[in-house]
């Protein structure tokens, strides 16, 4: 591998990583579906975008391989590797994502409750899952026996996503909530965001505290199983690791989308959950019998089609509780100039980081950087000044280097 780009595009995930909780933390304040749904469209074209770079590292040989070697992925495959990979590892974080709302409703958390408690589950749970990818890559391409439980767990996560409701999220079954009952057997409602609250005897747990505690566990399992589900169509350890990095951008974000809508999914979540499952079963007949990545995508796609369609025809069976339902009408609608600044500051974000990354490589990377000013200066005045400050630094080489060249 290219040390140079490996540590370049740990940076980048680093930063937007940071943008993302940046964006999303600090006060507890709640976020308008719209707005959540502006955000995780710009996060998801920022993965598939990345396939690009996919492109070029496999294509050029920038991980340091001989690019007419034989046997060696070429740019294309790598490329739609990576789509496959990244959109099941998004697709696992839509499962999690929607275990979490389920939890949330259960315990009937207040909005800066779900906020906060929110929060602090993606910061845990993008370390789980940093954790797991180091320890669990090898373990996939080896094919062990461990790598069988790894299969099963991605079974079970898919089993737990079809059953779940807001009806059977039971906390007294948790390890983690028994586990904490033991230090505080107290346990309070409270509507703020705090985790623990002092009572007459003593110091109790907040439904924040035990929504945080389970919302762990589901964020461990989903964690476990994103390596099988990514090893269906590749185990090429670049990629895994890249694809799951690039899924992680937005967690905060499509909870509020998912549980905005949670209501309208009985059947999208019961599908979901059925391709999950189904993923643990290929990557568990894998050594005997292989299924093209072409052939995974067409049955992932009617699965889920099946499962959207049913869930719009009939939106009144049995729906399921959002923990939003309360305050939907507070959170309302944003605006379409408001949804376009967030689109443009995250596009415009992400294409500058790019562009850094890209001055490694032989890709454009100061055009790259410029178009990313340009698209900031549509809506954001700093951004047209820095471009501005770009634009005279450029004309002035230009100037030197013609200088130079006539005095030759």
């Amino acid at each position: 591998m290219n040390s140079p780009i490996c540590y370049g595009l740990a940076v980048l995930f680093v930063v937007l990583i940071g943008v993302d909780l940046g964006v999303f933390g600090g006060r507890v304040r709640a976020r308008r579906p719209a707005d959540a749904l502006a955000w995780s469209l710009a996060w998801l074209a920022v993965g598939v975008g990345f396939a690009f770079f996919i492109y070029g590292f496999y294509e050029f040989g920038w991980q340091g391989n001989d690019p007419g070697a034989a046997g060696r992925l070429g740019g294309a495959g790598a490329a739609a590797r990576f789509l496959g990979a990244f959109l099941t590892q998004k697709l696992l974080c839509v499962g999690a994502m929607m275990m979490t709302a389920l939890i949330f409703a259960h315990l009937k958390l207040s909005l800066p409750a779900q906020r906060r408690t929110l929060f602090w589950a993606v910061f845990v749970s993008l370390i789980l899952r940093a954790l797991v990818a180091v320890a669990g890559i090898h373990t996939i391409r080896s094919q062990d026996w461990t790598a069988y439980l790894l299969g099963g767990a991605v079974v079970y996560s898919g089993a737990a996503l079809m059953a779940a409701t807001h009806r059977n999220r039971r906390p007294s079954r948790n390890l983690l909530v028994k586990l904490a009952a033991r230090r505080s057997p107290l346990k309070v409602n409270s509507p703020k965001a705090d985790f623990f609250q002092e009572v007459r005897r003593g110091k109790a747990m907040t439904h924040a505290f035990i929504a945080l505690l389970m919302a762990q566990s589901v964020a461990f399992g989903f964690a476990v199983s994103s390596l099988p589900a990514t090893a269906v169509f590749t185990r090429d350890p670049f990629i895994m690791a890249s694809s799951a990095a690039c899924a992680c951008l937005g967690f905060q974000s499509l909870y509020f989308v998912v549980a905005a809508w949670l209501d309208r999914l009985r059947y999208f979540k019961i599908a979901l959950g059925a391709s999950i499952a189904l993923f643990g079963i290929q990557f568990l007949l894998s050594p005997y019998f292989g299924l093209p990545p072409a052939a995974t995508a067409i049955w992932l796609a009617g699965i889920l089609g099946a499962g959207a369609l049913a869930s719009w025809r009939h939106r009144d069976a049995a729906p399921l509780l959002s923990p939003l339902a309360d305050d939907l009408e507070e959170l309302g609608a944003i605006s379409v100039s408001q949804t376009r600044r967030v689109v443009i500051l995250t596009m415009g974000l992400s294409m500058i980081v790019l562009g850094v990354l890209f001055m490694l490589t032989p890709l454009p990377g100061w055009l790259t950087v410029f178009a990313g000013f340009g698209l900031l200066s549509v809506e954001f005045v700093w951004a047209r000044r820095w471009l501005k400050v770009l634009r005279d630094r450029a004309q002035l080489l230009r100037k030197v280097w013609s200088n130079e060249s006539n005095a030759e």
